[in-house]
């Protein structure tokens, strides 16, 4: 890295200051930032555990250093990728299924503005999952439910595919495969999941951001999308706005779409099912 590189890095985190709670935290930034420009340079600390302070949260988030986990905090609590959904009125959720909780950054941020409800927080990377935990540790044991595993449309033999950090991992076919695979993980489909850990009915509120097997889950969405309220959906790759609608046709479940934004990578849709009106039978005299 050239100094005019090292100079950009440090006035973009500059613009920065103003979000961290701390200088420690600021300089930490920055740090991150430089283990991730040089990404096999043999520099210390790197995926080293910190606990950095954001303006305006009381509580401090573990964050790993030269990870994708400070770029995952930007876009939830500094761009603000799920606003458009807090701007609904949901009434006060009882359960939220949370399907790739990553790190935990959003159940912080469903457990900061819907504090009663129940959250499912599925994420199938153990590290991933541990960095989770650590982040809501501070949560009541009955209302954060951790569940390592992959919610997919049918179950069978996979195993992670890492991608660019640790936000993007992705899901390979294991074909052939014991139930003992080196490196298989669990599986769960969405009824199985409802089943196990949602049995009361309806979800309020569901998160789906599973980097690119959200095609398969909602091609099969018949048997479950009735129970769901809300739904903020992240497509990727060649899944797009008018493949999900139709997917959510075909299920044949009433919903609308309620706001989306279409982007080069990834697109974001937040949608809501309509409870079916039955007619009442009429009482003959």
């Amino acid at each position: 890295m050239n100094l005019s590189n090292f100079k950009r890095i440090v006035r973009d985190c500059r613009a920065e200051w103003n979000d961290y709670g701390r200088t420690r935290d600021w300089v930490l930034r920055l740090y991150d930032r430089l283990l991730n420009r040089w990404l096999w340079a043999p520099l210390p600390f790197r995926k080293k555990v910190c606990e950095i302070y954001k303006k305006g949260v009381p509580q401090p988030f573990a964050l790993r250093l030269g990870s994708s986990d400070w770029q995952l905090l930007n876009e939830i609590y500094l761009r603000g990728e799920y606003d458009e959904l807090l701007k609904f009125d949901l009434g006060k959720p009882r359960w939220i299924v949370d399907l790739g909780s990553n790190i935990g950054l959003t159940v912080r941020l469903w457990r900061q503005h819907y504090s009663e409800a129940r959250i499912v927080a599925v994420e199938p990377d153990p590290d991933n999952v541990r960095m989770l935990r650590m982040n809501i540790s501070d949560s009541s044991d009955d209302k954060v439910i951790v569940v390592e595993a992959c919610v997919l449309g049918y179950a069978r033999p996979v195993q992670l595919q890492p991608g660019t950090g640790e936000w993007a991992y992705s899901i390979k076919d294991m074909a052939g495969a014991s139930s003992r695979s080196p490196g298989q993980i669990s599986i769960l489909t969405m009824p199985e999941l409802l089943q196990r850990h949602c049995s009361e009915g309806v979800i309020d509120l569901l998160k789906c951001d599973i980097e690119g097997s959200e095609a398969e889950l909602f091609s099969n969405c018949r048997s479950w999308l009735q129970k769901i309220r809300f739904g903020v959906v992240e497509l990727h790759g060649d899944y797009r706005l008018k493949n999900f609608e139709r997917d959510l046709m075909e299920s044949g479940v009433p919903s609308e779409i309620l706001w989306s934004e279409e982007k080069i990578d990834f697109s974001l849709v937040l949608f809501r099912t309509r409870p079916v009106a039955f007619p009442q039978a009429s009482s003959s005299l």
